[in-house]
């Protein structure tokens, strides 16, 4: 299957901070971090992603911030982060509550 994160291109274009002071900042292209540059991805990585993207539906309807989130289920914000954009799986985050 294509990775939905890439388009099948295998490499996306990032923006990298490189702190306060934007003189620089810069684009780089990388390889995607999904498909680890393929182009493909597995029907596991595509539905983790969907889960992802279904779970901040959920979590942006009940007017809830991550920090929010994060807090109600006594996780920190970077594992709910890490949820929504298809990085981690639900089950992968001791605490994660399937909203």
């Amino acid at each position: 299957m294509k990775c939905i994160k890439c388009g099948g291109k295998g490499k996306s274009v990032v923006h990298h901070n490189t702190w306060l002071d934007s003189s620089g900042h810069y684009w780089k292209e990388l390889s995607c971090g999904f498909c680890a540059g393929t182009g493909d991805m597995s029907d596991e990585q595509f539905e983790t992603i969907q889960n992802g993207i279904a779970q901040r539906k959920a979590r942006q309807a009940r007017g809830e911030t991550l920090s929010e989130a994060a807090s109600r289920m006594g996780i920190c914000i970077s594992s709910v982060s890490a949820v929504e954009n298809g990085r981690k799986r639900m089950t992968d985050v001791p605490g994660y509550i399937n909203q």
